[in-house]
């Protein structure tokens, strides 16, 4: 049976995301899980997704195209390795409309915990606005970066800009920037990002390598 979405369900009926394609005069039996991880309204990417029965890390970078290829009946399920990107949730409720959502694979039939950690979307400034990390403290940085547009638009043609000045504008963009690469480093010192390390273990695509695989393989030297 194709794979279909459940955006709404009463005790007798579920209704189905789009048109059944099969014969309706026909009873089918169906199996009913949750394949889909919907994030957080503040979710912008993810670090890691941790499977702690299996003891691994699953794969985060797979995609939809990938997965049509692999597996385009979705019929396999068992234990999830990967999360693929889906889409953004378009149906259902409408305090989940617009949030990013995940598809685990293979689907799990059982339920099961999958702790994550992800970076979170930066959010819209207000008045009450408290800054975290290196901005905490230095708040004037993005004041000398606003300057320094504001520098630069003349202003309506009824209504002329008197900060309007070119070469106001590039010393405070000059200040602006020198200030963000020292936040920057200072940010590295809390969170680095910079240092990359490639490992051949997160290149295996079928399955991730927990701890007791590490402990049994020979690893070759360099």
């Amino acid at each position: 049976m194709p794979i279909y979405t459940i955006i709404a369900a009463t005790a007798a009926q579920y209704q189905i995301d789009r048109v059944y394609g099969g014969t309706t005069a026909v009873a089918a039996s169906a199996q009913v899980l949750d394949a889909y991880i919907t994030m957080p309204e503040d979710f912008q990417r993810f670090i890691t997704v941790l499977d702690p029965a299996n003891n691994w890390q699953l794969h985060i970078w797979m995609t939809d195209d990938e997965l049509n290829t692999w597996d385009p009946q979705r019929s396999s399920s068992g234990t999830p390795f990967g999360l693929a990107s889906r889409r953004l949730v378009t149906q259902g409720s409408a305090s989940l409309i617009g949030r990013a959502q995940y598809e685990l694979w293979p689907y799990p039939t059982s339920a099961r915990n999958y702790p994550y950690y992800y970076i979170r979307r930066a959010e819209t400034l207000t008045d009450s606005s408290r800054f975290l990390g290196v901005f905490a403290q230095r708040a004037d940085v993005l004041i000398q970066g606003a300057l320094a547009y504001c520098s630069e638009w003349p202003g309506a043609e009824d209504r002329r800009n008197p900060y309007f000045n070119l070469g106001l504008a590039s010393q405070k963009r000059e200040q602006f920037y020198d200030q963000l690469d020292r936040l920057l480093v200072l940010d590295q010192e809390l969170y680095p990002t910079w240092l990359e390390t490639i490992s051949q273990l997160g290149r295996y695509p079928f399955a991730p390598l927990d701890a007791r695989y590490l402990q049994d393989v020979t690893m070759p030297s360099w």
